[in-house]
């Protein structure tokens, strides 16, 4: 019947024993496969796969040949995915970028010119210049300082 056709358990009742028997092929790589992105995506390339997307979600496996770090040291058995990795002392630093002057920089507002200002980043850290109006070639003379900046030793 039907039921029987589309694997349904009703019509089978070794159907669930059946599906946990048989092993599923490991695809390791982290991609999976689709006709097109509107369908469903499966682990497996086949011939007539046009597109493939990376596995975000992967099952954990142990590091082989590299003992993973843990928070007593090193684990043989650890897994590689969340690790734990011990620094040093933190050495904090300060970070001054001095923003002199632009040229020829290209118009973007009706009248031709700009209103050019600097964003200065690290990490997490930002600053931005005064924003200079209506001009080409702005001229801030301006210091931005990023502090404190945290640079950690080498590992332990």
């Amino acid at each position: 019947g039907i039921n029987a056709e589309y694997g349904d358990s009703r019509a089978n009742p070794d159907y669930e024993v059946a599906l946990e028997e048989s092993p599923q092929p490991k695809n390791l790589d982290g991609w999976e496969y689709s006709l097109d992105f509107r369908r469903p995506f499966h682990p497996e390339m086949k011939t007539i796969d046009v597109v493939r997307r990376r596995r975000w979600h992967r099952e954990r496996m142990p590091v082989v040949d590299v003992a993973a770090l843990s928070p007593s040291g090193t684990d043989p058995d650890a897994f590689g995915i969340g690790c734990f990795i011990k620094y040093g002392t933190p050495q904090v630093f300060q970070l001054r970028v001095h923003a002199y002057q632009a040229r020829d920089l290209l118009g973007a507002d009706k009248s031709g010119l700009s209103d050019p200002y600097l964003v200065a980043s690290f990490s997490i850290f930002g600053q931005v210049t005064l924003m200079k109006e209506q001009t080409l070639n702005p001229l801030w003379d301006q210091t931005l300082v990023l502090e404190p900046i945290r640079l950690y030793s080498a590992l332990i």
